[in-house]
């Protein structure tokens, strides 16, 4: 198994370590005490799991995925969401999508408070799969996790094979929200993560 730490380097955190010694007591408690959300993303290979995350990481711009491969294991983004009335940090772990990472990801999935169940909506089998994603989340996870429906590739929509009625009603039918986005043009990602805050 093999971690990734994608959303800092050493510099940024020796930076930020130094930032948060130059702050006032008080300032330094609330910072330390930024509430911190576990979200795990679950689907496929090649659904596009790991570009949401490059996507997210650079602010929501279009990305590609040259020297992208995949994920192997999981791997991890630590995010910032702010808004007028709240300001967190979100724990965004991206599983591996093979079949033989998945008594591992049912591991990685407790206490997770957030679970996305990720499609490619110009690829059925993906969506198909959606309902073992499920199950697998909700025997390892508590009762209070919020499932979000996720259809990525929104740019490749004349390609689509899976239809929205369709994918909604799957949502609905599992009291889950939907959603869809296009993470390698940057169409609603961040959006997404808002939401979830």
């Amino acid at each position: 198994l093999t971690l990734y730490i994608t959303s800092k380097t050493k510099t940024t955190e020796m930076a930020e370590y130094s930032s948060l010694n130059s702050l006032s007591f008080p300032m330094r408690a609330i910072y330390k005490t930024l509430p911190e959300y576990k979200v795990c993303i679950l689907g496929n290979s090649h659904v596009g799991k790991s570009m949401m995350l490059r996507c997210l990481h650079g602010g929501g711009r279009s990305v590609t995925d040259e020297n992208l491969s995949s994920t192997i294991g999981m791997d991890l983004l630590k995010h910032e969401v702010r808004g007028s009335s709240y300001h967190m940090q979100l724990q965004i772990w991206d599983t591996g999508g093979h079949e033989r990472f998945r008594a591992i990801t049912g591991n990685y999935l407790r206490n997770s408070h957030v679970v996305l169940l990720v499609y490619d909506i110009t690829d059925m089998k993906s969506y198909e799969s959606i309902p073992v994603w499920l199950e697998l989340a909700q025997a390892n996870v508590c009762g209070e996790t919020l499932f979000m429906l996720v259809g990525n590739k929104l740019d490749l929509f004349e390609e689509r094979v899976v239809g929205q009625f369709n994918a909604n009603a799957f949502a609905m039918e599992h009291k889950m929200e939907y959603f869809e986005c296009s993470a390698s043009k940057g169409m609603n990602v961040l959006f997404l993560f808002n939401q979830i805050a």
